[in-house]
């Protein structure tokens, strides 16, 4: 695919005054990312003319991988538990229809690369990581975690899509009782950007933008978050039997620098190379089996219908309320 074909789009958003009382949902609310660009999301009920398209996933199943170091705050296995937790408040969603939306992620596992990429001419992956030493984006200097997203400019296709979360700044916990920032709520609204979803209008969705420390409202989905996933991917059965996780160009641990790319005037080595990351993804293929098959058994349990949590609907001073993507 040729570079002038696809876009990079860091998901984030100015972070506006909020008012000390919450106002109720409406009926709909919730936006999504549109090809024109972040400041120009699509939206239902729709606040100017659409432009462009939404961004979305044109797969059944994704794959997803947590970075290898993950935080120094935080085991792996919480990391990983609050990461599928994060993505499962989206793929597990009970839709109108009582059945799940039509995509599904999956865990491929652990990965060394920690950086937002896309690769047109090897691996990639779509990456959690974290970034304990600094914070690379000085503009957004106050935001608890950053979404970059690579799609297709005319079809809006998602072809990748990687989250960075700001632990060098903000100390983030899975803890149920804190005064710290909830690292499940980040992800989940986070998670959300990775589907394709944009910042809602709703200022009591998981989507709005905007977290409360010792706060966890943000794992759940309001009534508003769920109409908007559902929309994007029309509820279906999912066929886990021919659904493929693997990234464009197939999937590589390592980041770009660090991948061996076969060379028509050098022969590989007989030691001290992996094998190239298109050969690589076969052998990752035959791992998944049963990380797929789990998910086809998960999915297949019975939808509890969505609820508004009464707490998320109460009048509540907001003014310490830090952006989730950017200031």
């Amino acid at each position: 695919m040729e570079a002038s074909a696809v876009r990079r789009a860091a998901l984030q958003c100015i972070l506006f005054p909020l008012l000390t009382s919450a106002a109720l949902p409406s009926a709909h609310a919730y936006c999504f990312t549109s090809s024109c660009g972040q400041e120009q999301p699509i939206c239902e009920p729709a606040e100017n003319e659409p432009c462009g398209v939404a961004l979305r996933w044109k797969r059944e199943c994704v794959g997803y991988a947590i970075q290898q170091n993950g935080t120094a705050s935080l085991s792996l296995t919480d990391i990983q538990v609050s990461v599928r937790s994060a993505f499962d408040a989206w793929s597990l969603a009970g839709c109108e229809t009582g059945d799940y939306p039509g995509i599904d992620v999956i865990d491929m596992g652990l990965v060394s690369c920690n950086k937002a990429e896309f690769n047109e001419s090897a691996g990639n992956v779509n990456v959690v990581t974290f970034l304990d030493d600094s914070w690379p984006y000085p503009d957004n200097g106050e935001a608890l975690a950053l979404t970059t997203v690579t799609y297709a400019n005319k079809s809006g296709e998602i072809l990748d899509a990687d989250i960075e979360v700001n632990t060098a700044m903000f100390k983030l916990t899975v803890a149920e009782t804190t005064k710290d920032y909830d690292l499940t709520g980040v992800l989940t609204h986070e998670a959300g950007h990775f589907y394709g979803m944009a910042h809602s209008l709703d200022q009591e969705s998981t989507m709005h933008g905007d977290a409360l420390p010792g706060s966890t409202d943000l794992r759940s989905l309001t009534l508003d978050d769920t109409s908007g996933i559902c929309t994007l991917y029309p509820s279906k059965t999912i066929n886990y039997e021919a659904c493929n996780p693997l990234p464009i160009h197939g999937f590589a641990s390592e980041c770009a620098a660090e991948q061996w790319k076969e060379s028509c005037s050098v022969a590989p080595s007989a030691a001290g190379h992996a094998p190239p990351t298109w050969w690589r993804s076969w052998a990752v293929a035959a791992g998944l089996g049963a990380a797929i098959w789990a998910r086809r058994a998960q999915r297949r349990k019975r939808i509890p219908k969505p609820v508004i949590n009464p707490d998320r609907l109460r009048p509540t001073s907001r003014s310490n309320a830090m952006s989730l993507d950017g200031r």
